[in-house]
């Protein structure tokens, strides 16, 4: 099974594993890159997650990660998270985000919180960059590290928008999010990449649609022609209940 699905394939096992790897450890440098690159602001040191100058949306760092070399969360990785939000008043429609300073997040937090994992003691997962949650959430947890915790302020157009949401996020609302990444895991990789099962498999899913797309028309017809229908009309022999 194995040697047919490396033929199915034209890649084996082993080579299939490796280039992944590659593929993977060069994203993951790029992503390094594109991280560490992002700017910084003075006034309260918080990260321009968008990456584009604006300070729009932003990060500011609440723990570092504990481990040395902790794992970038990666798009497409299956992201594993606890988190808490509230809404956020000091933003305005054109401008940069607010200066996260200690008074703004105490604000917000002594109101109820529109939603929270913690509260539920389950983490929440979802598929990074998958479209899932808002892109305020795309984009800034694909800048965290597994065990780092983080306020995310998030505009209104990586958040919600001008819809607002089920009646418990008003249009246009500024947000701030409580997030640590609890695990970031590799998705399985798509395309042409199989496994001796899922190859066997394949095949005789492919086998099964040309039988009943091409061959059992054919036989149908030859059968009709060879056994006319009766006065019922019916090509199939069988018995027949009247309702």
């Amino acid at each position: 099974a194995g040697a047919m699905a490396s033929a199915f394939t034209g890649v084996s096992d082993h080579e299939r594993a490796a280039r992944q790897q590659a593929d993977r450890e060069a994203k993951l440098k790029a992503r390094e890159d594109r991280v560490a690159a992002l700017e910084k602001r003075a006034e309260d040191g918080a990260i321009d997650i968008l990456g584009d100058g604006s300070f729009r949306s932003v990060k500011k760092v609440i723990e570092e990660a504990s481990a040395d070399g902790a794992a970038l969360a990666m798009p497409g990785d299956r992201a594993s998270v606890h988190y808490t939000g509230w809404l956020l008043e000091g933003g305005t429609d054109d401008k940069a985000a607010p200066v996260v300073t200690e008074a703004l997040i105490a604000k917000a937090k002594a109101k109820p919180p529109f939603d929270s994992s913690r509260s539920r003691g389950k983490y929440f997962q979802f598929t990074l960059a998958g479209m899932q949650v808002i892109p305020g959430w795309d984009i800034g947890v694909a800048t965290m590290r597994v065990g780092e915790r983080a306020h995310l302020v998030v505009a209104p157009e990586q958040g919600y928008g001008a819809s607002g949401a089920g009646g418990v996020i008003p249009p246009n609302a500024w947000l701030l999010f409580d997030v640590e990444l609890v695990r970031a895991e590799a998705a399985e990789t798509g395309g042409l990449s199989f496994t001796s099962s899922q190859a066997m498999a394949g095949i005789a899913l492919v086998a099964l649609m040309i039988y009943y797309v091409f061959i059992f028309p054919l036989l149908q017809k030859q059968r009709a022609f060879e056994s006319p229908p009766d006065e019922d009309g019916a090509l199939f022999s069988g018995d027949s209940e009247e309702l």
